[in-house]
């Protein structure tokens, strides 16, 4: 059996945002099935974890928490809002994951590296 890394994937796949944020979850569990058939992250499978975060800043500190705890969460993928990144990032601190809520964008061509929080 492979090592598995656990990602959730915090999104809203109903309400308002959904229409938004539907689409995001599809891209991101497609290319986590891309990355496992090729052989995973290091030999290891990305197994996401998705939580509906029904288009509330409540529910994504909610839903956050209960992935926290539940332990195992390597990484995020979501907070399309800047409501719901305000809901989250305090929960993200909290548990002393801070590095799990960065989003990095590379330029692979001049090593630049450049992070959003």
């Amino acid at each position: 059996m492979r090592k598995k890394i656990n990602v959730g994937v915090i999104h809203s796949l109903s309400g308002t945002m959904s229409f938004s944020e539907s689409p995001l979850v599809d891209a991101a569990l497609m290319a986590f099935n891309e990355i496992n058939e090729s052989g995973g992250v290091l030999g290891a499978e990305i197994k996401p974890i998705v939580e509906d975060c029904a288009s509330d800043a409540e529910t994504y500190g909610r839903n956050t928490t209960r992935l926290i705890k539940r332990g195992g969460i390597a990484h995020f993928f979501g907070c399309w809002t800047s409501a719901s990144r305000k809901a989250v990032k305090p929960v993200v601190d909290f548990s002393k994951l801070e590095e799990v809520l960065v989003i990095i964008k590379e330029d692979k061509t001049s090593n630049h590296r450049e992070t959003l929080d």
